[in-house]
C-alpha cells in the first residue's frame, strides 16, 4: 500500500502508518478475543489489521486454535483511501465494518437512543488505536460548538489544529474500561 500510494504521487504519511510503529501501538493495547476496535481515521485499515495480527500470535502462543475474532471497525473520509481500506481488508483475509464520511462531523458509529426523547450517543468501543492527520485545520469553531454527541466536554481545539479534537473523540470513544493508542505531532 505504501508503494501505491508513492505511485499515485500522493504521500505514504497520508494513510500509511510506519510497519512498526503500527505493531507497537498493537501490543500496548493487547487485543483479546472479540473485543471492538475502532480506528476513527481508518486510512488503509493498517492499525486495524496489526491488532488482529498480534490476537493472532498471542493465541498462538497460547494454543488456542478456536478463538473470537476482533470485531473491526472504522471510517475514513477520502473516497479512494476508503476503497484501499476494504481492500487491505480483503487482502488479508479480516472482516470489518469501514465507513465512508468526516469522523469529526459526522461520525457514522452511534448508539440508538433507548427513547425517542434522548439523543443518539457515540457508540463505545474497548480499544482505539489512531494515527489522525496532524494539525488539520479544515474544522472550525462550528464543529465543535454543533457537536451533538458531548464529544468535547474538555474545550474547543485551536484553530489551525484538530489534534486536540481527535483526542477528544477518541476519548469519548472508549468504553469504560477501554484503552486507546494514537500517534500525534510533538507539537500537540
Amino acid at each position: 500500500i505504501r508503494k501505491f500510494a508513492e505511485g499515485s504521487g500522493q504521500s505514504a504519511g497520508e494513510f500509511y502508518t510506519p510497519f512498526e510503529v503500527g505493531f507497537i501501538m498493537a501490543r500496548i493495547l493487547d487485543p483479546e478475543p472479540g473485543m471492538e476496535m475502532y480506528d476513527p481515521c481508518t486510512g488503509s485499515a493498517g492499525l486495524l489489521i496489526k491488532l488482529q495480527i498480534i490476537l493472532q500470535e498471542k493465541m498462538q502462543l497460547r494454543s488456542k486454535t478456536r478463538y473470537a475474532p476482533l470485531q473491526l471497525y472504522g471510517q475514513e473520509f477520502l473516497p479512494n483511501t476508503w476503497a484501499m481500506a476494504n481492500m487491505n481488508m480483503v487482502i488479508h483475509d479480516m472482516e470489518g465494518e469501514i465507513e465512508i464520511g468526516d469522523t469529526m462531523n459526522s461520525p457514522k458509529f452511534r448508539e440508538s437512543a433507548p427513547s425517542g426523547r434522548e439523543k443518539n450517543k457515540l457508540r463505545k468501543f474497548d480499544r482505539v488505536s489512531a494515527n489522525p492527520m496532524w494539525n488539520q485545520s479544515i474544522f472550525t469553531q462550528k464543529t465543535y460548538e454543533n457537536d451533538e454527541l458531548e464529544r468535547f466536554t474538555a474545550g474547543f481545539p485551536p484553530n489551525g489544529t484538530a489534534d486536540w479534537g481527535w483526542m477528544q473523540h477518541i476519548l469519548a470513544s472508549l468504553n469504560k474500561n477501554g484503552r486507546a493508542a494514537v500517534i500525534l505531532d510533538t507539537g500537540a
